[in-house]
């Protein structure tokens, strides 16, 4: 495993899209078919960079198969609207809609995979517990799918130590200029459905640490960071440490894990960040899963 910090702060958009090719889906095309596809949802936290809110990623991925086709002058085309809520204390907060349609040449196209579309949605949230809804609909046909997740908005200005969420990514590269999904420094596609194939090479995460007193001496001596891979039995698989030697407020955490030796199966990825010989320590974790190799019949 190698680690990577960098400095930065993060920069809040409305939404973004990114298309991404997933394996996870065969072709179909009918009314009923859209309840059989995984719609991902996951909802991440990180310091807005003021003293009032925290910066809440709801990341959805919307599989293109399952949605009706219809001919049109250029060809058939599929059309979806995806409505994204927020609310605390059964009160609607926010509300975000997205719509867009997907244009193919020809009919043979419309049985054929197709990528994801990937969208996040950056909001500013008030400190709190919340729940959020993403209702996914097929315009042509009016066939929806409901996804709903509670989550809590922490507050990353009070303590003096903290970390954001684990976000799980499927790459990640560092960048010389910004683009719209580049965080911290780098672009990143998002890991949304928190799983990965046995065999593939790496497991890679992205995570921010903050230190509301950077100048304190602990912080400018050294802070420590230990990953541990964690499996049902609660045993650890894996683990490393690396030792962050900076007085800046926030730092950016990329973390490489060897997959390889990783069998089929739910796991459960850790960070635990202290001062070095300090009492302060916080823990963060993320749920992901290694599936089975995919067997080629042919």
């Amino acid at each position: 495993m190698r680690t990577i910090f960098q400095k930065g702060r993060i920069v809040a958009t409305t939404f973004l899209v990114l298309l991404y090719t997933s394996s996870a889906y065969t072709a179909a095309n009918s009314y009923d078919k859209l309840q059989q596809y995984e719609h991902g949802l996951d909802i991440l936290t990180f310091d807005a960079g003021d003293n009032y809110h925290t910066l809440v990623e709801v990341i959805v991925q919307v599989p293109t198969q399952g949605l009706q086709f219809i001919k049109c002058r250029q060809g058939f085309m599929a059309s979806f609207k995806l409505d994204v809520t927020v609310s605390h204390l059964n009160a609607e907060v926010i509300r975000r809609t997205y719509c867009d349609s997907i244009l193919i040449n020809r009919f043979k196209e419309i049985d054929m995979r197709r990528p994801d579309q990937i969208l996040r949605f950056s909001l500013l949230l008030a400190p709190g517990e919340y729940m959020a809804k993403v209702a996914f609909e097929d315009e042509e046909t009016k066939s929806s799918l409901i996804r709903q997740k509670d989550f809590i908005a922490p507050d990353y200005c009070s303590p003096i130590l903290s970390i954001s969420d684990i976000q799980l990514v499927v790459s990640i590269s560092p960048v010389k200029t910004e683009s719209s999904w580049t965080k911290g420094g780098y672009d990143i596609v998002p890991n949304v459905y928190r799983k990965v194939q046995k065999g593939v090479k790496r497991l890679i995460c992205y995570t921010e640490i903050y230190n509301r007193f950077p100048q304190t001496t602990a912080f400018k001596k050294a802070t420590l960071a230990c990953y541990k891979i964690i499996d049902l039995q609660n045993r650890v698989v894996q683990s490393h440490e690396e030792v962050i030697t900076t007085n800046n407020y926030g730092i950016m955490a990329v973390g490489r894990f060897n997959d390889k030796t990783l069998k089929p199966g739910e796991y459960r990825l850790q960070l635990e960040v202290s001062f070095d010989g300090h009492e302060s320590k916080v823990v963060k974790s993320v749920g992901f899963t290694v599936l089975a190799p995919v067997v080629n019949l042919l």
